[in-house]
């Protein structure tokens, strides 16, 4: 009788926590959103003075961009790769893995899983020229 008491309470605790992990997840979904964003923002604004990307972190931070502490807080990597005339960001982390591919300032790629993308901005849409 107690183990089948026991039982009953993990299932709803188990139930109530489901959505705790849901709510999470979609606030580290938000957050790489918002990083994949400000990178891809920050890269055209590079883009704009200097006529090519970078695969820096540091140059993008010199060059205004402000996505190093959300990526911190949330335990993202960054990882950027320079590809023929474009770019290539990665940000993974617990549960997140999105990544967008840039020629030229066409979007060749852009896959965040089984959500909808996050609208990208432009430089002078953003925050403006560095």
């Amino acid at each position: 009788m107690l183990l089948g008491l026991i039982v009953v309470l993990a299932v709803f605790v188990m139930r109530d926590m489901e959505p705790a992990r849901s709510s999470a997840q979609v606030a580290r979904d938000r957050a790489a959103d918002a990083v994949l964003v400000e990178i891809d923002r920050t890269q055209q604004c590079y883009f704009a003075r200097r006529e090519r990307y970078t695969d820096s972190i540091p140059s993008l931070q010199f060059a205004r961009g402000r996505f190093m502490r959300t990526a911190y807080v949330n335990g993202f990597d960054i990882e950027l790769r320079l590809v023929d005339g474009g770019y290539v960001q990665s940000i993974t982390g617990d549960g997140v893995d999105v990544l967008l591919e840039r020629r030229g300032s066409d979007v060749v790629r852009l896959e965040v899983g089984d959500r909808d993308p996050p609208e990208l901005v432009s430089c002078e849409r953003g925050r403006g020229r560095p």
